[in-house]
């Protein structure tokens, strides 16, 4: 489970959205026009990164999201439009490519977070049992004295 997560997690690497929301949809000030082929252009940017991506997984390669997809999901979700649909990208074997490409991102996303959420806690139960374990077993075998028998719990609770 471990080995899912952190694939999961180097799937999409860190990256600075700001230089690619730049680049795609120019200055802040843009609307109308400018602002709407800005947009269309990083959407098939973002479908064609995820086609490739999913192409080299299929062959069973290592796959590189690097920022185009990320960004122009988090763009779609800050900007409170949705997201969870299809997306169009350019044309491959002469069919327009629709991809549900931030559903994808964000389940993986999701999935990474819950997988290592669930790990800490398991960890974190199996700590507790083994405290309550050694505790036990220090209690029934006793120590000549209660300051004997709290060092020897400290010592064998911080090994464990």
């Amino acid at each position: 489970m471990r080995v899912k997560s952190d694939d999961l997690k180097g799937k999409y690497p860190p990256t600075a959205c700001n230089a690619a929301k730049d680049s795609f949809l120019g200055h802040p000030r843009n609307t109308g026009e400018l602002l709407a082929a800005g947009l269309s252009n990083w959407e098939k940017q973002a479908v064609n990164e995820y086609t490739a991506n999913m192409e080299l997984q299929k062959h069973g390669k290592k796959t590189d999201y690097g920022t185009t997809m990320q960004c122009f999901c988090r763009y779609q979700k800050d900007e409170k439009t949705p997201f969870d649909g299809e997306f169009s990208g350019s044309k491959v074997d002469g069919k327009p490519v629709k991809a549900k490409i931030c559903a994808y991102f964000f389940s993986d996303k999701d999935t990474s977070k819950a997988m290592g959420l669930t790990i800490a806690i398991f960890i974190v139960v199996i700590n507790l049992i083994l405290q309550k374990v050694i505790i036990g077993f220090v209690e029934w075998i006793g120590e000549d004295t209660h300051s004997q028998q709290l060092e020897t719990i400290t010592n064998l609770v911080f090994i464990a």
